[in-house]
């Protein structure tokens, strides 16, 4: 057999995991021709199928030493050699040989893909994604190539510059369940969950799913509320992988979301004992809204912190604040919504009874200082805007910070005078939050919904949903709503305010306006508790029925209430 029949067959081997026929063609390349730089890297390439990295090294710097080699041959051997080094932990070292791989051949995909990983192990995150995003322009129709940087972005958190790679790897292998479970996990992430629940039931359909999988699908139908589906979909996944903690977690988050909180309390320390810092995280967070839920506020704060330990939290980079007095000034952030923000800052002035704050709110939210009260005892220059550099602290942390362990602090704590109109009652509507929020599905609704309440007769409608559309809008007073300011005014001018959990009710709560909830099944845990708004009103979805199904009896209710509270809508 020639040496090139030989080599060839000797690659073909390593493809179809023949190693020792491999290595046996290069073995015998080798005796017809000591030295031949193919035969030795081919036998590095064996070394480095069998997993012994530095036998490769060995055979791969001998086969670059060979003079006169081609530039091909040099990027090529010098991408195994990075291949080596990396699988010995020298990651350095694997980036520099894959470096002089790309320099020899600037187009070569894998060369730059294999950079790219190297530079990964590196923390070298920006320089990857370049290396990755070369690959891709010089093989757009290669799936590992393309995959490579998907999962770039999908581990750095980049989920919406993952997505569009992952729909075209489905695209590329159309009846591959990996590559369908792969996009139906990124579009969880990125809250388009009816579209999940849609790519991984076909994925699911594809040939027998993983654990991951199938998990993922009950996380959808969660958010989209499909309980019944949801929880079947997490035994499923536990039938295959009882102690798995993630799917455990997941189980006991949709048990808590919908009301069964003692089955999802035994999950939750389940969890927690398996002593797995993320999903211990989780699950202590899980727990904690379920005992705010309850009332019971001091182990519920404590818990709430863990937060702070999921995927995505925000560090806080100059330390955190422990709550105790101090002249260093603390800087408060927010978190979460706009509602949330809201909610939370009635705890503001008692923080600041204990450091100077510089409060980083979103813009949006910093009028509504000048209307709180208790604002005003505090000294001036003692609460400043803007962004600082020391001790931090999240806004809703300030309750566990400042030893809280009863009610929260009362409501109303924002000033703004009722203005209803004179003649006829105003109800203001408020029927969608933001799209973004992981439930969303479950606590908004399609204008046409609320039809039965606009049936009622004699009221004057105020639209408080903002770029509402001009159909929704139509028939409606539509007061300005540029900022929370004008909102807030908007409120005032209203006999009663009726909305979804979102914003608006959280800004009637504040300014102690009547308002009615519409709460989705479950409902966040501070509507179960104690109460945080002494004028809101909760009526609870109270069937297990998903959307839109599950709100047509309570809107019925609420019209009927309605109409007993306009009494025929005059004032007189």
């Amino acid at each position: 057999m020639a040496d090139s029949d030989a080599i060839a067959a000797g690659f073909s081997h390593i493809a179809n995991a023949n190693l020792a026929e491999a290595e046996a063609c290069f073995t015998m390349a080798l005796r017809e021709r000591p030295g031949h730089a193919e035969a030795i890297h081919g036998l590095a390439c064996v070394a480095l199928a069998r997993g012994l990295p530095g036998l490769a090294i060995g055979h791969a710097g001998q086969a670059i030493a060979v003079p006169v080699l081609t530039h091909e041959q040099t990027s090529r051997f010098h991408r195994t050699l990075g291949e080596a080094l990396s699988g010995a932990g020298h990651d350095e070292a694997a980036r520099a040989a894959l470096a002089v791989a790309v320099m020899f051949r600037p187009g070569d995909p894998y060369a730059h893909a294999r950079l790219g990983q190297s530079l990964v192990r590196l923390n070298r995150r920006e320089e990857a994604e370049a290396a990755f995003t070369r690959a891709v322009d010089l093989a757009p129709a290669d799936v590992g190539v393309r995959q490579a940087l998907a999962v770039h972005y999908f581990e750095n958190r980049s989920f919406s510059l993952a997505l569009p790679h992952f729909r075209v790897i489905c695209r590329l292998l159309p009846n591959d369940p990996a590559a369908w479970a792969n996009l139906g996990a990124t579009l969880i992430e990125v809250a388009a969950f009816s579209e999940a629940r849609t790519v991984l039931e076909h994925a699911v359909n594809l040939g027998r799913p993983s654990v991951e999988t199938v998990h993922n699908l009950g996380i959808a139908l969660t958010a989209l509320g499909f309980y019944q589906q949801a929880v079947a979909a997490f035994d499923e996944a536990l039938t295959d992988a009882p102690q798995d903690a993630r799917v455990l977690n997941s189980k006991g988050a949709c048990l808590a979301e919908y009301g069964e909180y003692d089955a999802a309390e035994r999950l939750l320390h389940q969890v927690v004992e398996m002593e797995n810092p993320v999903e211990t995280a989780r699950a202590l967070f899980t727990l904690g809204t379920i005992d705010l839920g309850r009332g019971t506020m001091a182990r519920g704060w404590k818990r709430f912190e863990e937060r702070h330990a999921l995927p995505g939290a925000r560090p806080a980079d100059g330390g955190t604040w422990d709550g105790q007095p101090t002249n260093q000034v603390v800087t408060v952030h927010a978190e979460q919504g706009l509602g949330d923000t809201i909610q939370f800052l009635r705890f503001i002035p008692m923080a600041a009874e204990r450091a100077p704050l510089m409060l980083d709110l979103p813009e949006q939210v910093v009028p509504l200082l000048e209307r709180m009260p208790a604002m005003r005892d505090v000294p001036d220059g003692r609460v400043r805007v803007g962004r600082g550099t020391g001790a931090r602290a999240g806004l809703l942390s300030l309750p566990v910070l400042l030893g809280l362990n009863g009610p929260p602090a009362d409501a109303p704590y924002l000033d703004v005078p009722f203005s209803p109109s004179a003649r006829r009652r105003r109800v203001g509507l408020s029927w969608a939050g933001n799209p973004t929020y992981r439930f969303d599905a479950r606590r908004s609704l399609d204008f046409d919904q609320l039809a039965p309440i606009l049936a009622v007769p004699g009221i004057e409608f105020v639209c408080l949903q903002k770029d509402a559309s001009p159909e929704s809008r139509g028939g409606m007073i539509c007061p300005p709503l540029d900022d929370l300011g004008d909102l807030a005014d908007a409120i005032a001018g209203c006999d009663l305010v009726i909305g979804v959990d979102s914003l608006v009710i959280h800004l009637a709560g504040a300014m102690g306006h009547p308002a009615w909830l519409l709460n989705r099944l479950g409902g966040d845990w501070r509507w179960r508790g104690p109460r945080w708004y002494r004028s809101v009103r909760i009526f609870n979805v109270d069937t297990l029925e998903p959307p839109p199904t599950c709100w047509n009896g309570l809107i019925r209710r609420i019209g009927q209430e309605l109409a007993a509270f306009s009494g025929g809508g005059n004032r007189e």
